[in-house]
């Protein structure tokens, strides 16, 4: 069995305000224009993905091939989960060598919702958040766009 390598990644904001995923290796900005928009504009919306999903019929493979943080998988996933039921299902195939940037993301995320979940709990107590895990950098200065 391959074990994945782990990218070394951190958050940065690029300068139109967005969150987005940096390679400090490479120095490589994944989605600059903000990876929801970056992954409709560039990924889901060129593919027609929504009007070969409408068509009904065997469910779609799409095979995403680096999925780094899982933006354009989870912008395609979304795009399937908002048609009716009779559309057609969408299966997602992804291969990529390198889990640092989706491992981030994960934890960023969960960061998140552990946060929005102890909000919840308390009506009018503070909570501090969790203490970021190693994977969960701090946000770095304004990386460059394109």
């Amino acid at each position: 069995m391959v074990t994945p390598a782990t990218m070394d990644c951190e958050i940065v904001i690029t300068r139109n305000g967005s969150m987005a995923v940096r390679d400090r290796v490479s120095g490589e900005v994944m989605h600059p224009m903000g990876a929801e928009t970056e992954a409709n504009e560039v990924y889901v919306n060129p593919s027609r993905l929504e009007a070969r999903l409408r068509g009904g019929g065997m469910p779609l493979v799409l095979l995403d091939i680096g999925l780094g943080a899982g933006s354009n998988a989870i912008a395609a996933w979304k795009v399937s989960e908002s048609l009716p039921t009779s559309a057609r299902g969408l299966e997602i195939v992804s291969f990529d060598n390198d889990l640092g940037a989706l491992l981030l993301a994960l934890d960023l995320a969960l960061g998140y919702l552990q946060r929005r979940r102890t909000r919840r709990q308390g009506e009018n107590q503070v909570h501090e958040p969790a203490a970021p895990t190693a994977a969960a950098a701090p946000v770095a200065a304004v990386a460059p766009e394109g």
